[in-house]
């Protein structure tokens, strides 16, 4: 028969109270030990229980078996109630057994008292729908937040209606690869104004820095000797001619031979010579411009005695003026007369000079390795002075292409996109980039040529969101430049 033996131990109590109850059942034998310092409700409160099969049939067979106690809550309620489902994992007692009547009521008893151990079914069911509850309750609020995130954008475009952009048209640019290099300005014509004789100066007739035609007087020498020379020489002639006229009267009567007219006519040619001797001795005593152009400064004064090599001023052509500058020995076969170039010089800031490469030089430098080059860049303001240093940009391989304002590019990651407009909306599209210059970057792919792209009012607009055009794109702002008066842009 079995035996259950019910300990129950208080936290606070070391002894207690020990019963020992015995009972028969119609040959069956039960034994139940209760221990446990005190009672609540009539039940101790705590109750180590612990199963030991000692059952013996009235056909003398055994079933036994012993299994750990379960410790219990002695306040959960021990009033008689229906189960909530059969010791499904116990051994079922065999049927004689349980079909006695006298055995039925202890073995309910036990199995209401072993029930207590664990949770009723309506119990766990509760549990379960309180954890399903939560659960969806939690996903349906997050999937509600995530919706309210993803609509805010579109209601707060919607809120502050069309964005005002201005736009640009998609044109085409040069991009041509550059190469460049320093060069120097040279006078178009130029040339040091000096003597060809030592003699003193009587006249100057310039200022510093005229402007003088071709020919225009610059100074004059002392020309005392040549004059009188010049004299001598005419008077010399008047005689000769005077005589040959009336040797040749002579010598058509034949008063006179024929040689001593020949003699005259000798004697006439060389007082012309001496005329004209007289004439260029003078003319190297008056100094002139050899062509249009400039003057210097003046390097002496009246009065001063000048020799050859002496530099009276200088004279230059710059209305157009050349720039040298060398181009290395691997651009040679894409460079030619004709290209054109761009010169800048640091003393004139933000001025572009324009010109054309004119020659070549017919060598290369075996040092350097490359060749000289001369460009012509036309000067009308004479902005560019002889001696300055420029910097050459020269367009090796022109090359056109699509181009759009370099603030209209919104890049994304390693992607680059811009916005155009259609419908009244803007739609987003990637863009392929190439080469860049100031302002303006190359377009590979991605727009066609004379397509409206948004190049300003860029920031926080979205695909598909309204615009309102306000105008065309002009280029960038200049910029501040705090040393003109009031802040003015530099030009």
């Amino acid at each position: 028969m079995l035996l259950v033996a019910l300990a129950a131990e208080h936290a606070g109590s070391g002894t207690g109270a020990q019963h020992m109850q015995r009972m028969r059942v119609k040959g069956h034998h039960h034994r139940r030990a209760i221990v446990g310092p005190r009672m609540i409700a009539g039940r101790p409160d705590h109750l180590l229980v612990t199963e030991m099969h000692a059952i013996e049939d009235p056909d003398g067979e055994r079933h036994g078996s012993t299994k750990a106690g379960k410790r219990l809550n002695a306040v959960q309620d021990l009033h008689p109630r229906p189960l909530a489902r059969p010791f499904s994992s116990r051994k079922p007692l065999p049927t004689k057994f349980s079909a006695n009547p006298a055995c039925r009521p202890r073995f309910q008893s036990l199995r209401l008292l072993m029930s207590e151990a664990r949770p009723s079914a309506l119990l766990r069911f509760f549990v379960f729908l309180v954890i399903t509850a939560a659960v969806g309750g939690g996903g349906w609020v997050y999937w509600q937040r995530q919706q309210q995130a993803a609509a805010e954008p579109k209601m707060a475009a919607k809120a502050k209606g069309a964005a005002l952009v201005t736009t640009a048209k998609v044109t085409k640019d040069n991009f041509a690869l550059d190469l460049d290099a320093i060069g120097t300005v040279q006078s178009f014509e130029s040339a040091d104004i000096s003597s060809n004789v030592t003699e003193h100066v009587t006249e100057l007739s310039f200022q510093d820095g005229d402007f003088v035609k071709k020919g225009t007087v610059l100074a004059k020498l002392s020309d005392t000797e040549e004059q009188a020379m010049l004299a001598s020489a005419k008077a010399t002639l008047a005689e000769e001619e005077r005589e040959i006229a009336r040797l040749r009267n002579l010598v058509k009567d034949g008063a006179a031979p024929e040689a001593r007219l020949q003699e005259r006519l000798t004697l006439s040619d060389i007082a012309k010579q001496k005329i004209n001797e007289a004439e260029a001795r003078l003319a190297d005593r008056v100094i002139t411009a050899p062509f249009d152009g400039w003057l210097g400064l003046r390097r002496i004064s009246v009065g001063a005695l000048v020799s050859p090599g002496t530099i009276i001023a200088s004279l230059d052509k710059i209305d157009v003026v050349k720039i040298d500058f060398f181009v290395p020995e691997t651009y040679l076969g894409s460079v030619k007369p004709g290209t054109g170039i761009v010169a800048r010089a640091e003393t004139v800031k933000g001025r572009r000079f324009e010109g054309k490469l004119a020659h070549l030089d017919s060598r290369l430098d075996p040092l350097t390795r490359s060749v000289a080059a001369r460009a012509e860049v036309a000067n009308p303001d004479l902005t560019l002075k002889p001696g300055m240093l420029v910097l050459v940009a020269l367009r090796v391989e022109p090359r056109f292409s699509l181009a759009v304002p370099e603030r209209s590019l919104v890049p994304i990651g390693a992607k680059a996109y811009v916005f155009t407009i259609a419908d009244g909306k803007a739609k987003r599209v990637e863009v392929k980039t190439g080469l860049r210059k100031p302002g303006v970057v190359e377009i590979v792919s991605g727009l066609p040529e004379g397509e409206t792209i948004i190049a300003d009012g860029l920031v926080g607009l979205q695909d598909n969101a309204a615009v309102k055009v306000t105008g065309e794109y002009t280029g960038p702002v200049k910029a501040f430049n705090p040393e003109q008066p009031g802040g003015a842009a530099q030009e």
